[in-house]
């Protein structure tokens, strides 16, 4: 008898399941589409600063770099290079480069597919990062702007994920 309610309750499950997509994750993901998404090749090119976000920072399960002020670079031939300080900056994008160009040799590689980028670290081996990308495509409220990136690094057990930063492009 309890195998039985046991079935009856995975039966309920996967129904009420169901039932949740259909009404609040679809529509969801349809009304999403209209904010952001996968960005192209050309939207990521350039110099990112990270912004500070406390939401994002309150659902991190873990922080790989804690430090609070972190600088970006997505070059057209798939370098990527990254530095943080523990003292905000105003670095101009001349500042960057000319930090990034000392590690030319070392710089890891990314490669963008879809809502997907992967990092590799050349220097480290099996080093290897596969993130989630948006782009937002309009202001969504006073910290969240149009043009913003959003990553998120997704645990390799199970693909749920541990880290978000919210990044905006200098110009």
């Amino acid at each position: 008898m309890e195998h039985l309610f046991n079935l009856i309750g995975i039966i309920i499950m996967r129904k009420f399941k169901i039932f949740i997509l259909c009404v609040f994750i679809f529509p969801t993901l349809i009304f999403c589409s209209d904010i952001g998404g996968a960005p192209k090749h050309s939207e990521i090119i350039g110099f990112w600063k990270m912004v500070n976000n406390k939401n994002l920072e309150n659902k991190n399960k873990v922080n790989p770099w804690p430090l609070p002020y972190q600088w970006f670079a997505f070059y057209k031939n798939g370098d990527f290079y990254s530095m943080m300080s523990s003292k905000d900056e105003n670095l101009s994008i001349n500042d960057l480069e000319e930090t990034f160009s000392i590690l030319k040799k070392e710089a890891p590689t990314y490669n963008l597919k879809g809502q997907f980028i992967s990092i590799k670290y050349p220097n480290l081996k099996n080093s290897y990062q596969l993130w989630g990308i948006n782009i937002f495509r309009k202001d969504i409220n006073k910290n969240i702007k149009k043009g913003d990136l959003v990553m998120s690094l997704a645990r390799a057990k199970d693909g749920k994920a541990i880290y978000y930063r919210l990044m905006r492009k200098i110009k």
